[in-house]
This record gives structure tokens, sequence and C-alpha cells, in this order.
């Protein structure tokens, strides 16, 4: 949205109204570029209060499975939420109250990316986000709620605030690239050697390790 027409609806919550092929939507995310997820919950109830809604879409990001591509799509049904839970509870506590289907897209990652700066993959994923977003949207005949899930560091809340994002996230994509192009040709080599698989192995079980300590 544009700076001046966006609201705090809840804690940490920012919204806006906005149209889609001119059907009204309703806005949601946590409020940047700070790193709180903020009432989700709240915030969905007070907009189904005030208004007629027809869904409810949230978007998060989302752990991949072995094979999927970093930065491809999911479709669903229900709240696109990781976490203890409890937010999401209150937003299917919201959509069974006003009898509200629930929409959900999933922006595929793994667990060393989602701790990291983002990705080329990730970012450029936002476009068909959109197209995809806009298509649930045209299904319903009246209004939908859409809810950006998770936090938004780094990132503001306006179109302003956000537009030059990927000029800092550049100098990481480079580090990223340069990185995958070591590991690719040092994996590579070590496995074509005499027992170099088994290092190639261990290299990754000490990786997941490292990567499970953290979490």
């Amino acid at each position: 949205s544009d700076e001046g027409e966006i609201e705090e609806i809840a804690e940490n919550i920012v919204y806006s109204e906005e149209e889609i092929d001119g059907s009204k939507v309703h806005v949601l995310k946590s409020s940047g570029p700070g790193a709180r997820l903020g009432k989700y919950g709240d915030a969905l109830e007070t907009v189904a209060d005030e208004n007629d809604l027809e869904a409810i879409i949230s978007v998060d990001a989302g752990a991949k499975f072995e094979g999927e591509e970093t930065g491809s799509l999911s479709e669903g049904v229900g709240v696109m939420m990781g976490g203890p839970g409890v937010e999401k509870s209150k937003i299917e506590d919201v959509a069974v109250e006003h009898d509200v289907p629930l929409e959900g897209i999933i922006i595929k990652q793994s667990p060393p990316e989602a701790s990291k700066p983002m990705k080329k993959e990730i970012y450029e994923a936002y476009k068909p986000a959109i197209s995809k977003v806009k298509e649930i949207a045209s299904e319903f005949d009246g209004e939908v709620a859409i809810v950006g899930v998770g936090n938004t560091c780094g990132a503001g809340d306006t179109r302003d605030q956000v537009a030059g994002v990927h000029n800092r996230l550049r100098k990481y994509w480079e580090e990223y690239e340069e990185k995958e192009e070591e590991e690719v040709s040092y994996m590579g080599v070590m496995g074509a050697m005499p027992s170099g698989g088994e290092q190639a192995e261990l290299l990754q079980a000490r990786d997941n390790l490292i990567w499970n300590m953290i979490r």
C-alpha cells in the first residue's frame, strides 16, 4: 500500500484496503521492518466482524521436500502458518465463526535458507505468488482477506519502503552463487575419488547436525 493508507489494526499487524480486478481485498501483514509476528487472529477477527468476507487467503514460506525447487509454489486449503499454532488456531476460529473458507499458498524453501538473508529464488517468487493470489481471489464474488504470514524483518510496510530491498540483497545472492559453485565442485570431486563418497556424506551429516543445534 501507499504511505498514509495503512493502519495498525492489531498488535504489530498493519492493514490496508486494496482492489483486485475491481473487488475489494483486505491485506494484512506483520509490521515491518521489525521482526515481530503480531496478532493475526485479533486482526482478522476485526476485519471479519466489520466486513462480509468470502475467503481468507494466507501466504507463507514453508519447508520444501527433497526434489522441490527453492521458490516454487504450492497451493492448499487451511491456514498456511507454522510455529506453535496459537495464532493459526485463532484464525481458524474466526473462519469457523464467520463461515469463511481458508485458502493458502506456500513458497518453498529449505530450513537453512529460512535462517539466512532471502535467496534470489525466494524473492522472485513474489511474482507468481501475486498471480496465484489474484487467481484465487477471482474465484470468489465478494471481499477476501489476504494475510502475509511471517515477520517482515528488513522490509517496511509501503511500496516505497520495500522498493529497494532487492538491491540490499544482491550481495548475498552473489555470495550464495559462489558458495554453491564451490560446494558442487568439491562434493563432485570427492564423490569421484575412492572413499570420497563417504566423506561427502560425513560433510552433509555435519551440516545437518549444525543446523539442528541452531534450531
